[in-house]
């Protein structure tokens, strides 16, 4: 039978709040509290069944800081350590009281970070990726922190994001049009190249340290599966002719070179549009006498509009990508007694 409900009454029953004796000691009503005891909390954090108080809400060490604060992330490890990280002045602290200086000399810029499989990882836009362990103990020269030689899961290297610390010849600089997913540097610029109608702008680039592709970062050797990634943005689809990309091998003369050319038909359809072009190392076609993938000199990019009129292509992202896994094909041999044991297949007597 339902519950009375009168015109003027509505019936309704109260239950208990039962508050979880593991996550508070005990309970008070709000006469009752001391002077030193909050009403309201705020700025805190409910973690696996206890109350902390939010990092840097109160002072834990005797800095006073002058600076900006540009990052501040509670770091997780896969085990129990929990650990503050703050940068300020490019100096990145750590470990429960801020005190131990883990990374110094970074950009002062607005630093994010995310956990990821037990260690911290951050982005200024500057430094490139920021690593933090938490696991790792402090200890002078081993602070868990790490900028160099971190290896991407999908095995990429750079070899030109087009940003203003690299030196090219012809073409613009456009920090309109940009990828923002490279992976180190500002990321706000890509190359431009305007191609007349029937005609082509070359852009070219060979003031710069000599580059290995024959192998990755962490020194993994490099097949010709593996892949030339870059991106390309186009403003008429119906005026292009190709894109040219070039690789001049033992000196910056591009007589000995790999080439290889992406026409129309490769391009995304439609005006303004990117494309994403993943091109084997293998389909670059040597020019010269043997060039070497491990002793790159120089880049060269070409752009080629054709009879319809002129063309503006963006190049950005250039990089070297380990080819993607192959399935194989999976056999199972099936083990059968020798004929002279199966009854059911012996011949019968003639």
């Amino acid at each position: 039978m339902g519950k009375l409900i009168s015109d003027k009454l509505n019936a309704e029953t109260l239950e208990p709040v039962v508050l979880n004796p593991k996550t508070l000691n005990n309970y008070k009503e709000n006469t009752a509290l001391n002077n030193d005891e909050l009403e309201e909390a705020q700025n805190i954090i409910f973690d696996n069944g206890i109350i902390e108080k939010m990092p840097g809400i109160t002072r834990i060490n005797p800095d006073w800081l002058t600076v900006p604060v540009t990052g501040l992330h509670r770091a997780y490890s896969r085990g129990t350590e929990k650990k503050l990280i703050r940068i300020a002045n490019g100096i990145m602290k750590a470990d429960p009281n801020l005190t131990n200086t883990v990374l110094s000399g970074l950009s002062n810029n607005p630093t994010s970070f995310v956990n990821v499989r037990g260690k911290a990882w951050g982005i200024n836009q500057s430094d490139g990726i920021i690593r933090y362990d938490p696991q790792i103990a402090y200890s002078s020269g081993n602070t868990g922190g790490q900028l160099t030689n971190i290896i991407s899961p999908y095995m990429r290297k750079k070899i030109s994001f087009f940003e203003s610390d690299e030196t090219w010849v012809g073409g613009t600089a456009s920090y309109g049009i940009y990828r923002p997913d490279e992976w180190s540097g500002s990321a706000i610029c890509s190359r431009n190249l305007s191609a007349a109608t029937s005609g082509t702008q070359v852009s070219y680039r060979y003031t710069m340290a000599v580059l290995d592709l024959s192998k990755f970062t962490n020194g993994k050797a490099s097949t010709d599966e593996d892949l030339i990634c870059f991106y390309a943005f186009h403003d008429s689809w119906n005026n292009i002719n190709y894109l040219k990309l070039e690789f001049s091998s033992i000196d910056t003369l591009f007589t000995k070179r790999f080439e290889t050319y992406v026409y129309q038909n490769k391009f995304a359809q439609g005006d303004f549009e990117w494309t994403l072009f993943e091109v084997k190392k293998g389909a670059f076609a040597p020019v010269g006498a043997t060039p070497n993938w491990n002793d790159i000199k120089a880049i060269r990019i070409t752009a080629a509009a054709n009879a319809n009129g002129p063309v503006n292509i963006n190049m950005d992202f250039l990089h070297m990508k380990m080819a993607r896994p192959k399935a194989r094909a999976l056999h199972k041999s099936l083990l059968a007694r020798p004929k002279a044991q199966r009854p059911d297949l012996l011949e019968p007597p003639a």
